[in-house]
C-alpha cells in the first residue's frame, strides 16, 4: 500500500526499506532527514502519526532548540557538559571561523567573546533528524552540532522526542 510522506513521497508501507534519506531545507537551514524501519511493514495509524511529525518539522525544531537551551542553563543534562568539553579543546580563532557575519566578527576580534559558552550554543546547528517510527525506545532524534573549519564536528547533543515532538531528554554523542 503506497502511502505519501512529507519530503519523501509515495513509499509502499506494506513493504518498507530499511533506510530511506535524503537532505532537505528546514528554516532556511540544510539539514539531512532519514527514516529508519525495524520491521518490514506498518500500519495506517503509524503511517499517519509519522505523516504529522514529517508535517510540524518546523515546530519540532523550535522545540528541541529550546529543550537544549533550558538544557544548558537549569545545567540538568548534557548540555552544560558538552559545551564546557567543546570550549576546552577550542581557541579564540576557531570560535571566530564561526562567524559569518562580518560585524560580529569584527567585534569579537577588537574585544574578545563576552560570554564564550553562550556563543557556543548559539553556534549550535541542526544537522540531522532521524525518525524511528516503530522502535520502542523513541520516536526521533535530532542531531545538534556546529561546523570547524567548514566541516561538521564529530561530538553531536541529540534531543530525543516522542512521536509528538516533546523532547525527552539529551545526550552527548560522538
Amino acid at each position: 500500500m503506497l502511502y505519501n510522506f512529507p519530503y519523501f513521497g509515495d513509499i509502499n508501507i506494506s513493504d518498507l526499506e530499511e533506510y530511506y534519506s535524503l537532505d532537505i531545507t528546514l528554516l532556511e537551514k540544510p539539514v539531512s532527514i532519514d527514516m529508519n524501519f525495524i520491521e518490514q511493514a506498518i500500519d495506517q495509524t503509524l503511517a499517519n502519526t509519522t505523516h504529522t511529525f514529517l508535517e510540524n518539522l518546523a515546530l519540532y525544531r523550535e522545540q528541541t532548540n529550546k529543550y537544549i537551551y533550558q538544557d544548558f542553563f537549569e545545567r540538568a543534562g548534557e548540555t552544560h557538559p558538552y559545551i564546557t568539553d567543546m570550549l576546552e579543546e577550542l581557541e579564540d580563532a576557531d570560535l571566530l571561523n564561526m562567524e559569518d557575519d562580518p560585524a560580529k566578527k569584527a567585534q569579537y576580534e577588537r574585544n574578545g567573546f563576552d560570554d564564550r559558552s553562550v556563543y557556543l550554543l548559539q553556534k549550535l546547528q541542526l544537522k540531522r533528524i532521524g525518525l524511528y517510527p516503530d522502535s520502542d525506545d523513541y520516536f526521533a532524534i535530532f542531531d545538534y552540532t556546529f561546523d570547524l573549519d567548514g566541516s561538521p564536528c564529530n561530538q553531536v547533543l541529540v534531543v530525543i522526542t516522542d512521536h509528538r515532538g516533546v523532547p525527552q531528554q539529551v545526550d552527548w554523542e560522538s
